[in-house]
């Protein structure tokens, strides 16, 4: 299928984040096939979750919004998506690997397999209720204040994991379930910058992608402390723990 419409106009907008579920989730929002497979590891998933939680930027996503029939991904993550045929699709251009923790994480079916193997347990987030934390289980067996993050979209699914808490969590029921409000609606309302390509080509619409995924620059720890000498700020020694920090931070829109 040929694209008529040549010229190619870009609108920012922000969009709440469950919005943007919503669309990949009805086939709207797809992964083309030119994209890398996901490669995040499992602290870097919950560190944007974290960041969405303190309320930080993690940067804007973009999609490009045409009638052109790409190559699609059928799944996103673990989760089959259907290939809508209506009208226009929008394309992921940049955002890969934040669109895919955010729609796995909380979106991910019930009766989702949560095994020791790293495929079956890297969606299932939770967040600490006690520590204000989020964490990985690799098992079945979780602690009474861990909350899935699974079950905050979807009202039935909230309400049941907080009846949990309720019978589960004794006198502490009643602050984790302040805390969980407060959790899910901080997510609920975060809105995303998202930059909406419209028209072009397929040829255009790849060199798009390339250009927003090799323009990653490595910066040594010691330009980040040092960006703030001149501001009299205190920059705390970085964590040395090899799970929390690799040893340069990359600037990276993924």
């Amino acid at each position: 299928m040929e694209e008529t419409q040549t010229s190619t106009s870009v609108k920012p907008e922000v969009v709440f984040i469950e919005e943007l579920l919503t669309d990949i989730g009805n086939g709207q929002l797809r992964l083309p096939g030119f994209q890398r497979p996901f490669v995040w590891k499992p602290v870097d998933m919950r560190l944007l979750l974290d960041s969405i939680y303190k309320g930080y930027p993690i940067g804007s996503i973009a999609i490009w919004d045409s009638r052109v029939e790409l190559g699609t991904l059928d799944k996103i993550g673990p989760i089959p998506v259907p290939n809508s045929s209506e009208g226009s699709i929008g394309y992921i251009l940049d955002g890969h690997h934040r669109l895919t923790t955010l729609f796995c994480s909380l979106c991910l079916p019930s009766d989702s397999p949560l095994t020791r193997k790293q495929s079956d347990w890297q969606f299932w987030l939770f967040f600490d209720l006690k520590s204000l934390e989020f964490v990985h289980i690799t098992d079945e067996k979780m602690e009474p204040a861990y909350f899935p993050m699974r079950a905050i979209i979807k009202t039935m699914d909230y309400l049941r994991e907080c009846n949990r808490i309720e019978i589960d969590c004794g006198k502490q029921a009643e602050q984790y379930l302040k805390r969980a409000d407060e959790m899910a609606r901080r997510f609920k309302n975060y809105k995303i910058p998202v930059t909406r390509i419209k028209g072009g080509s397929p040829k255009e619409a790849v060199e798009i992608f390339e250009r927003l995924n090799s323009r990653g620059v490595s910066i040594t720890r010691e330009q980040i402390a040092g960006a703030f000498v001149d501001q009299e700020v205190v920059v705390e020694p970085f964590n040395t723990n090899a799970d929390e920090f690799k040893d340069e931070t990359k600037i990276d829109t993924e």
